[in-house]
């Protein structure tokens, strides 16, 4: 199974369709718009963006009059994402060990970066630590319509995919509540389409054409969808009393 380091820089996994003009997601720039508004943030607010990539959401969110802060170990996304402006920057770290104050954060999202990691819990832990009480985790990504079999192997970007009751467990084990699920598994689709048609097959997004075949069969048990989540950050017990 290639990790995500293995995959080339310009594949379309990372660098999008067509010319590569645009980042490699389902719903674009219109899902990432409803998902930052789902967060409920207010001008000027803090939002760390875990698994940046190119910066399209850190552009978003600054867009808003939101401060954003990217986390991302790619290089190459952060050499994209490197431009002078007070309102976002990026920082190169893993996203289960963040370089950030504990509460300094108002918000986090998440898109299309969870399902890249086998062991949610740390980065949950880690987003949970910086978020201030009742902060919002907004997340975009894949998530299995049948729960995965341990055995099957998956591409690099399918290493970490949850079907809807594990995803919910691990926010909820990690201190979250859930306040939304949104099934966006049509742009999902018309993302696999699009591909499709632009390049041929979805070889070029596995990186790994000789692996593509074998990993048919495992896509087709998983049936991949895409949601739209919305958590907040529970108020410790303490407080509720």
């Amino acid at each position: 199974m290639p990790t995500a380091a293995q995959i080339p820089a310009d594949s379309p996994f990372f660098c999008g369709l067509v010319g590569h003009r645009q980042p490699l997601a389902p719903g674009g720039r219109t899902l990432s718009e409803r998902a930052i508004a789902q967060g409920g943030w207010r001008t000027g607010a803090t939002v760390v963006d875990i698994g940046c990539g190119h910066g399209a959401t850190l552009d978003c969110l600054a867009q808003r009059g939101l401060v954003a802060i990217g986390i991302d170990l790619a290089p190459f996304g952060l050499t994209q994402t490197c431009k002078p402006d007070p309102a976002r920057r990026v920082i190169a770290a893993n996203g289960a060990v963040l370089p950030l104050a504990d509460g300094c954060a108002d918000g986090a999202m998440a898109e299309c970066s969870l399902s890249l990691v086998p062991d949610i819990a740390g980065v949950l832990s880690e987003i949970h630590r910086i978020l201030r009480p009742r902060g919002r985790l907004v997340i975009t990504d894949l998530f299995a319509r049948c729960e995965p079999s341990p055995d099957l192997a998956l591409p690099a970007c399918l290493s970490g995919i949850r079907d809807r009751n594990h995803t919910i467990a691990a926010l909820e084990a990690a201190g979250f509540d859930l306040l939304r699920w949104e099934d966006h598994s049509q742009s999902l689709a018309a993302l696999v389409g699009q591909m499709i048609f632009a390049e041929g097959s979805l070889d070029a997004l596995w990186g790994q054409t000789d692996a593509a075949t074998g990993w048919t069969g495992a896509l087709k048990a998983l049936r991949p969808g895409y949601a739209l989540i919305v958590a907040a950050k529970s108020t410790p017990m303490a407080e509720r009393r």
